[in-house]
C-alpha cells in the first residue's frame, strides 16, 4: 500500500500525490497532526471542502454528530468517501474546516480553517494507484483552550474548566436579564408619570378666570356677605376641610397617622407608620412626609396597603419623599 504524507495549513504545493479517474470512487484519509505528533479529529463539527480546478465541489464531514460521505477510523483520522462523476478533470485541491469548544467566542466555538499542501490530479485515464486510499497528513496545531490553560499552569480537570465558563455564561446572562427587567419597569413608570402630568397640564389648561363660587352662589339667590358664605362651607364641627398640618421632626418615629392631616419628619433612620381609627362618612386620607438620611430611611408600612400600579419606589439616600393614603391605596414619590 502506498502512502503520501502532506505538509499542511496551504495547498501551494502542486505536486500531485496521485492521479485518479474523474468518475473513478475513491477515498482520502485525512490525519491531523502538530509539532511532530498526530491529533485525533475533535469530536465537535468537521467539513472538508474538494474542489476541482476545472469545475465542481464535494464535501463531506460531520454536523450535529451525523457523519456524510465519510467516517472517524478508531485512529482518530478521518477517510472521505469521493463518488466518482461529481468533479471535473483538473487539480484536485482541499479545505478542511473544524468547529473546537471555545468559550471566549459568543458561540462558544471557534472555527479552525486548513489548507493541505498536496493535491490529486483528475484525469481521463487511468489511476495511478490500485489502492483506493491515500492518506493526507495536515501538521496543524489543534489545541484548545483546556491545553493552553494547562500550558499556563491550570490543575483542574477538562469538565472543571469549562464548567468555569458555563457558570460565568449563566451568571452573566442572568444580569443581564435583570439589567433589562429594572430598565422595562424604569421605562414603564417614566412613562405613566408622562401621561399623568400630560393630563394634569391639559387639564390645567382648559382653567380660565371667572366668577368665583362666592359669585356663582349669589346668582342662585344666596343673599348672605362672604365672609358668612365661607363660614357656611365650614363642616358640621366647624372644620374647615384642609388637611391640618403635623411636624414631628425627628420624633415619633413609631406613629399611627391620623387622617385628613400631613405628618412631616426631618432626618430619620426609622419609620414606622400605621393608620389611625378612619373618620365615619368621609374620604380619609393619610399623608407624610420625610427626609431619608446618608442612610436610606428605613420605611414600614402596613402589609395590608396596595401600591398605586405596583410600583413600589425605592427610598434613596438624601432624598425627601411625600406619600398619600386613600382607600387603602397609596402613592408615594420623590420630591427632591
Amino acid at each position: 500500500m502506498h502512502h503520501d504524507i502532506m505538509n499542511c495549513n496551504n495547498n501551494r504545493g502542486l505536486t500531485p500525490l496521485a492521479r485518479k479517474n474523474y468518475n473513478e470512487d475513491f477515498y482520502v484519509r485525512l490525519r491531523l497532526g502538530t509539532e511532530g505528533s498526530h491529533k485525533p479529529f475533535p469530536d465537535g463539527d468537521f467539513t472538508v471542502i474538494f474542489t476541482s480546478t476545472g469545475g465542481g465541489r464535494y464535501t463531506c464531514g460531520r454536523e450535529n454528530g451525523a457523519l456524510t460521505n465519510c467516517k472517524v477510523n478508531p485512529d482518530g483520522t478521518a477517510t472521505c468517501f469521493i463518488q466518482g462523476g461529481n468533479l471535473e478533470v483538473g487539480t484536485l485541491k482541499a479545505e478542511v474546516r473544524i468547529m473546537q469548544d471555545d468559550p471566549n467566542f459568543p458561540s462558544g466555538k471557534r472555527r479552525d480553517v486548513l489548507f493541505p499542501d498536496g493535491v490529486i490530479e483528475l484525469v481521463t485515464g487511468a489511476s495511478s494507484f490500485d489502492d483506493v486510499q491515500m492518506e493526507v497528513a495536515m501538521n496543524y496545531a489543534i489545541v484548545s483552550a483546556y491545553e493552553l490553560a494547562v500550558k499556563k499552569g491550570y490543575q483542574g480537570t477538562q469538565e472543571e474548566f469549562y464548567a468555569t465558563f458555563s457558570e460565568l455564561t449563566k451568571t452573566m446572562n442572568a444580569t443581564k436579564e435583570t439589567a433589562k427587567g429594572l430598565q422595562t419597569k424604569l421605562e414603564e413608570v417614566n412613562r405613566e408619570w408622562q401621561e399623568l402630568n400630560t393630563s394634569i397640564t391639559d387639564k390645567l389648561s382648559t382653567i380660565k378666570d371667572g366668577k368665583s363660587a362666592y359669585e356663582l352662589a349669589k346668582e342662585h339667590g344666596y343673599i348672605g356677605t362672604t365672609e358668612e358664605w365661607l363660614a357656611s362651607l365650614k363642616g358640621v364641627k366647624g372644620d374647615t376641610g384642609w388637611l391640618s398640618l403635623v411636624n414631628h421632626g425627628t420624633a415619633d418615629t413609631t406613629f399611627a397617622l391620623t387622617p385628613n392631616a400631613m405628618h412631616v419628619w426631618g432626618e430619620v433612620a426609622q419609620l414606622t407608620l400605621t393608620l389611625g381609627a378612619p373618620m365615619p362618612n368621609v374620604v380619609n386620607e393619610y399623608a407624610f412626609e420625610f427626609q431619608s438620611p446618608a442612610t436610606p430611611t428605613n420605611l414600614s408600612l402596613p402589609a395590608t396597603l396596595k401600591w398605586y400600579n405596583n410600583y413600589t419606589p425605592t427610598i434613596r439616600a438624601g432624598k425627601r419623599y411625600q406619600a398619600s393614603i386613600v382607600n387603602n391605596v397609596i402613592i408615594m414619590g420623590e420630591v427632591e
